[in-house]
């Protein structure tokens, strides 16, 4: 981690306040970052952020076959038992996720120009995953760069808390070559919605 992610990543309180200042940290200052707190690691790994579970891999036959998310306390032997309802909102709630996804830089190129013999800058598209629906923005993909301003705005709906998995959101950057069946990944990212939902430090940002 370098001097920038420990700054801006130790805090959620901490933001470039100007240009010149994020130039220094991603290269490109943009006037819509500016004052926003930037974030090196993932959010639920800040100092500060409360976690509202503690996670659980659930295995067979020495393969992951899911997770289980569980809240766990001890409680003296002659106190009354904890009323779960106050500790969840009540029954299952569809809600509408809205994914901006902004820019990427630092993109990895993968794929070999045998003309040249060097490695090819990518074609990088998005592709957004929410339990059983997946959005392809292939058609809105970019040319050859090895970074990348999206400015897109995907909206999917999910019901949290679920155990079909839509509670977590993946956002997968794709190589998209001249067929689509020959795309490949490039590198993804998946946000825990469940852990963020019940979390009080993202409610408050």
């Amino acid at each position: 981690e370098n001097e920038h992610g420990a700054r801006f990543g130790g805090s959620l309180g901490t933001a470039p306040e100007s240009v010149e200042e994020m130039d220094k940290i991603v290269g490109k200052g943009e006037r819509f970052q500016l004052g926003r707190a930037m974030l090196f690691r993932p959010f639920e790994n800040v100092p500060g952020v409360d976690k509202p579970f503690k996670s659980f891999p659930i295995g067979r036959g020495g393969r992951n076959i899911g997770m289980m998310k569980a809240k766990i306390g001890f409680i003296e032997v002659d106190k009354p038992s904890i009323d779960t309802r106050t500790l969840f909102r009540p029954s299952p709630r569809r809600y509408t996720i809205r994914c901006y996804v902004l820019q990427a830089w630092g993109l990895a190129s993968i794929a070999l120009d045998e003309a040249t013999g060097r490695m090819k800058k990518p074609n990088p598209y998005l592709t957004i995953k929410c339990g059983p629906t997946t959005i392809s923005d292939r058609s809105n993909g970019h040319n050859t760069v090895d970074s990348a301003e999206f400015y897109r705005c995907f909206e999917l709906t999910t019901t949290l808390p679920s155990a079909k998995g839509g509670t977590i959101l993946e956002v997968i950057v794709n190589n998209k070559h001249s067929h689509v069946d020959d795309d490949d990944v490039i590198g993804s990212t998946k946000i825990d919605l469940l852990d963020r939902y019940y979390s009080t430090t993202w409610q408050k940002v």
